[in-house]
């Protein structure tokens, strides 16, 4: 069985200089790794990652999450391996489904249906896998590969992550009952694999009360009605 450590990460945003600060803070604090998000409007999630690390060496970055259908698994693992590359070995993979339907559109993409964006996640990392453990890969990454997480809550993409994923996130919107059943479908879905993979539970917010509405949907918990959200 394997024993994975207590780490702490956290999601930041703002511009370059904030990133750096965000970073050097974090450290201080004792946070374990950085991570930034995957939006239009946004700094690059990729390319801003090379400051934080430069201002946080002891840290690991990575992003919460890339969004797989906006990319191509062989450019994207050349990409990665690049940061992995220049932070040293510290890069984090964060693969998801993508959510913003608008963001789609504004970049002139395609918004595929849930079921394919899952499938394109499922693609990505197996990919991203397959490319980044080739010794002949070039760019070289230090990490081969650099660990892979997949988040998400809806029962395909915790089975996705529970067959190809080194660390899982659970996207905690809801209640403490529905976080646990979760868990157990993921247990349930990776079998064998369960105690390999590392567990991350992502917090949107703090607070003393229990939130009415999902932040991608706005859809009350548990569970989004709607085949859109990011959670399904």
């Amino acid at each position: 069985m394997t024993s994975h450590p207590l780490r702490f990460g956290l999601v930041v945003a703002g511009s370059i200089s904030q990133l750096e600060e965000s970073a050097r803070r974090a450290e201080q604090i004792g946070f374990d790794v950085v991570l930034l998000p995957d939006h239009l409007g946004m700094p690059a999630p990729l390319l801003s990652l090379l400051p934080m690390a430069e201002a946080a060496p002891s840290l690991r970055v990575g992003n919460m999450v890339l969004d797989a259908p906006f990319y191509r698994p062989a450019l994207l693992a050349r990409d990665l391996a690049a940061v992995d590359a220049a932070t040293g070995g510290r890069l984090e993979i964060g693969l998801g489904a993508g959510h913003a339907e608008e963001e789609f559109r504004a970049a002139g993409l395609p918004f595929p249906s849930a079921g394919a964006r899952v499938d394109l996640v499922v693609e990505h990392a197996v990919e991203i896998r397959r490319l980044l453990s080739d010794p002949g890969h070039s760019p070289a990454p230090v990490q081969t590969p650099p660990p892979i997480m997949i988040a998400g809550m809806g029962d395909r993409m915790l089975t996705a992550a529970a067959r190809h994923a080194d660390i899982v996130a659970f996207l905690s919107f809801g209640t403490r009952e529905h976080l646990v059943e979760r868990v157990g479908f993921f247990t349930d879905a990776a079998g064998d694999r369960a105690a390999e993979v590392e567990r991350a539970f992502t917090f949107m917010q703090v607070a003393s009360t229990i939130p009415t509405t999902c932040p991608s949907c706005a859809a009350p918990p548990p569970a989004c009605p709607t085949t859109s959200c990011a959670g399904r």
